[in-house]
């Protein structure tokens, strides 16, 4: 049973906008809420899963994540008074056991989904970031506020009561920022990397893939593809995953979406590095045959491969 002391409570702020001091659209009262809770829901996602967005029903964990409350609304600009609960206790059989790395996500555990959307925010203000909390689908939450913005002075702004850094504010001069995020965040493209096997969650499909030199990417097996009963005795062993790789603004690998798992083998020792999206000049240069006789070296043909090749065939190419 939740207590009502474990909630977290934050002061929404509307400003500078045609109404009268004190007043509000219900019209525009409902895109900033509409707004806060898809880009809560997709930062959340995006810590859990490493994609803010998919096809498919909501999950049970992250409809009660996202589950805040407005409990009053105040004049002086508009003030809407809103409470969340912490996730260990919004979602415990999610949040309870998520591994994350610290030194990119700063999750503790006691964080909200309201505290998620703020670092997704602040972080997607700004550019030369490494884009560790938005992406694509963040992004476009945001961007759909932009014409309220165009014309006015207008601000919104959510601070947390409890801690006086955790706060936000949108107004015009961030949506040039987040287009231009966009658009640097890499295409997807196929790659094969080879690493330690954790299971998250089996029913879900999701895992997590670590190297030998510690790094990790998180996973999810597209099971139209692949029987995840068939991958039990591979939990906790070295495997080789091919599939498709999702990237951070900074080019850095963020989610694999796997189309094909199978045990490691020695052979597969030049896929335990984690691809970048610079690989995706390799892969033209494989996919036009380039290569000259005497020349070719056998990391070019690493994360370049389409998806519908074995890796067994693709191994044999380097015989």
């Amino acid at each position: 049973m939740e207590n009502i002391l474990d909630k977290k409570r934050y002061q929404l702020r509307i400003s500078g906008m045609e109404s009268a001091p004190g007043k509000v659209s219900a019209r525009m009262l409902c895109s900033f809420l509409e707004t806060l809770m898809a880009t809560s829901e997709r930062a959340t996602s995006l810590l859990v899963t490493g994609e803010g967005s998919r096809k498919g029903p909501k999950p049970k964990w992250l409809a009660a994540s996202t589950d805040f409350t407005v409990v009053g609304i105040k004049s002086g600009s508009t003030i809407c008074e809103v409470e969340a609960l912490p996730l260990r206790h919004a979602a415990p059989d999610i949040f309870a056991q998520i591994d994350m790395s610290p030194e990119q996500t700063r999750w503790s555990g006691n964080e909200t989904t309201l505290d998620l959307a703020t670092r997704a925010i602040n972080e997607a203000k700004e550019l030369d970031t490494p884009g560790n909390l938005f992406d694509n689908s963040v992004l476009d939450s945001l961007l759909g506020l932009e014409s309220i913005f165009r014309d006015n002075d207008g601000k919104f702004e959510c601070a947390s009561d409890d801690f006086a850094d955790m706060k936000f504010t949108l107004d015009k001069d961030a949506f040039p920022n987040f287009e231009k995020n966009k658009r640097q965040i890499p295409s997807y493209q196929s790659c094969i990397i080879s690493g330690l096997l954790n299971e998250i969650a089996h029913s879900d499909g999701r895992f997590q893939l670590k190297l030998d030199n510690g790094r990790q990417i998180i996973g999810k097996v597209q099971k139209e593809k692949i029987d995840i009963e068939e991958l039990r005795p591979l939990w906790g062993n070295h495997a080789t995953v091919q599939g498709i790789v999702h990237f951070k603004i900074n080019g850095q690998p963020r989610l694999i979406k796997a189309n094909k798992i199978q045990a490691y083998t020695v052979g597969d020792s030049i896929f335990d590095t984690l691809p970048t999206a610079s690989d995706a000049d390799l892969s033209k240069m494989v996919k036009n045959r380039a290569r000259q006789a005497g020349s070719f070296d056998p990391l070019e043909l690493a994360g370049t491969w389409p998806d519908d090749e074995p890796i067994e065939d693709l191994l044999a190419e380097l015989d």
